[in-house]
């Protein structure tokens, strides 16, 4: 392992935690719009790498990796529109506590579609999680906002969102061997950025005519949490197991959290904190290992 390799894990961490404050500074420009530019502009740097690779990797790609692709970019789309949508109906660190549920559902999955068995320490930390969710629920069900229950709803729209962050992640288990990880995410960046700048047409959702602030943070919510971030995170995949890599990215919610406190004001009150915790706990105790 190289000299500073978890330095730059936490430079990762910390770069994927600006998401969530960063999507909260932009309140004018639709969540949809949002998602394509963060997409969109990520896939202008990932893609075009990609499909010079592909070259090279064209014998060994079947028509099922093409189906496979498009699906995950499918859901990897759906995923950021309905998280980044929730993020405007509830907090940051109850929108991210629960979007990072995946690993919860992926062992869930795995449970019901590969049969895979889950020991008692994982069922438990399902039901811990599941607790954890309640208790941010409850708590968000009295928070006030703009409609009866708009926190619970964004509640709601992250849970989705870790949902299809999970299908998106159970594309890439189908995919053949033969599609490199590199070619293979940026292709989905590719059809995922191409999904969300549909949907903004078929909404006529304008992807231009904003404040030129706006312009600068959707930049920055490209380049940090999903160029860098990502990036490192991949990187960090070749020197340490996949289990450290995933607890180390459970630290998004606690680093988003901090993030808005101090430069969005967004207090975390005690019943939320428990639940974050709980949560969290949670999801360390059912991931498999």
């Amino acid at each position: 392992m190289p000299r500073g390799t978890f330095a730059v894990l936490g430079v990762g961490i910390l770069a994927i935690s600006t998401a969530a404050p960063l999507i909260k500074l932009v309140p004018d420009v639709p969540p949809l719009v949002v998602a394509a530019y963060r997409l969109g502009l990520a896939a202008l740097i990932f893609t075009p790498l990609s499909l010079i690779r592909l070259r090279t990797e064209r014998a060994s790609i079947l028509a099922r990796d093409l189906w496979i692709v498009a699906g995950a970019g499918m859901c990897l789309a759906l995923h950021f529109a309905v998280w980044i949508a929730s993020l405007r109906y509830t907090s940051v660190a109850s929108s991210v506590a629960l979007v990072t549920m995946n690993p919860l559902l992926l062992a869930i999955a795995g449970y019901l579609i590969w049969h895979e068995r889950l020991v008692s320490r994982q069922w438990f930390g399902i039901g811990w999680a599941l607790l954890g969710s309640m208790c941010i629920g409850w708590n968000d069900f009295q928070q006030p906002g703009p409609n009866v229950g708009s926190a619970i709803y964004g509640d709601v729209l992250a849970v989705c969102g870790a949902v299809m962050v999970s299908a998106y992640l159970l594309c890439g288990r189908f995919a053949r061997t033969g599609l490199s990880l590199s070619v293979y995410v940026g292709l989905v960046y590719g059809c995922a950025a191409l999904v969300l700048i549909m949907g903004c047409l078929l909404f006529q959702l304008s992807l231009f005519g904003y404040a030129t602030q706006d312009y600068i943070i959707l930049i920055l919510l490209a380049l940090l949490p999903q160029v860098l971030g990502h990036t490192i995170l991949n990187w960090a995949l070749a020197y340490m197991s996949p289990t450290l890599v995933a607890l180390a990215i459970l630290g998004e919610p606690i680093g988003a959290a901090l993030l808005a406190w101090v430069f969005l004001n967004e207090p975390v009150v005690w019943l939320q904190g428990i639940g974050a915790v709980c949560l969290l706990t949670g999801i360390v105790l059912g991931q498999k290992q």
